[in-house]
């Protein structure tokens, strides 16, 4: 929701700088950055910043990479009438590898940048989004009981009674 060039574009009017993920709603985009960090050039990485954790029975690894040069995003090969990210500085990956119970799951997210970052100040900052996306849930969850409604479609609200009160 929050990767639109037009909310890109105010932030960097009023003078700030954006971190914003990518995600598969830039399909073109998501697709060129994925295969990119699938077999990067090593020239074009800065070095790579480790973290591990260990709680909630899980230990997680991540690591952060960024890249500082994305002019090869910006040729003529890509499609007509692209939304391009004003001042777009940097790309960056982070790769979570977590084990719990015997079981291993990895993931990667994608993050577009209008500041070069180092893979270290990068990290900060994509833990720090999350850190802020965990307290909002929580005012959701807990305040407005939203774990607690069932609603998840149109289709379902025409099945519930017009009486129906929320906790």
């Amino acid at each position: 929701m929050g990767t639109q060039t037009e909310i890109a574009e105010k932030i960097v009017a009023r003078g700030g700088d954006y971190l914003l993920a990518l995600k598969a709603n830039r399909p073109v985009l998501h697709q060129d950055v994925a295969e990119f960090f699938d077999n990067p050039p090593n020239d074009m990485l800065e070095p790579e910043h480790a973290t591990t954790d260990g709680d909630h029975d899980r230990i997680e690894e991540r690591h952060h990479v960024v890249c500082h040069k994305v002019d090869w995003l910006f040729s003529d090969r890509r499609y007509a009438d692209e939304p391009h990210f004003p001042h777009l500085a940097m790309i960056g990956m982070v790769e979570t590898c977590v084990q719990r119970n015997g079981a291993v799951a990895r993931e990667r997210r994608y993050y577009l940048s209008s500041t070069k970052l180092d893979a270290k100040t990068f990290a900060a900052a994509v833990r720090a989004h999350w850190g802020i996306e965990n307290r909002l849930h929580w005012v959701l969850d807990v305040v407005f009981h939203d774990d607690l409604t069932r609603l998840r479609s149109q289709t379902d609200r025409k099945t519930w009674p017009s009486s129906t009160t929320w906790p």
